[in-house]
């Protein structure tokens, strides 16, 4: 299976409304789904081959798992901007020097969300932490 692994990657969020769900991960993304493959399901290609993909649930089948955080080139920038324009709580930004930054968040429907920037020589390319 090795060499079928890192092609690409998804991830699902649950949401309890189709529609407010795909305005609010429109706002997050700043682009509508690339995808709508049926009337309860919405997709954004994050990065080539990696999709994020917004299932309408029944209020009962919110699953809450592990977290997904998008990668971003300016931690505090990011944070800010979603701040302002999503009017949610967003955590501080953590940082392990010279590695990773990130903060986190929850989108209305209790999904685990987050950024994170790439301190290291290779992610950052001369921007400063």
């Amino acid at each position: 299976m090795s060499g079928t692994i890192g092609a690409g990657s998804t991830m699902q969020v649950y949401v309890t409304d189709i529609s407010a769900g795909e305005a609010w991960y429109t706002r997050l993304l700043g682009t509508p789904p690339h995808f709508v493959p049926e009337s309860r399901v919405r997709e954004w290609e994050i990065v080539a081959g990696n999709w994020l993909l917004v299932v309408e649930v029944e209020p009962d089948q919110t699953w809450r798992g592990g977290r997904l955080r998008l990668g971003v080139a300016d931690i505090e920038r990011a944070r800010e901007e979603l701040a302002a324009a999503l009017s949610i709580p967003v955590s501080p930004v953590d940082r392990i020097a010279g590695a990773a930054a990130w903060c986190d968040f929850d989108d209305p429907w209790g999904n685990r969300l987050g950024f994170f920037q790439d301190l290291s020589a290779a992610g950052t390319a001369g921007e400063g932490p």
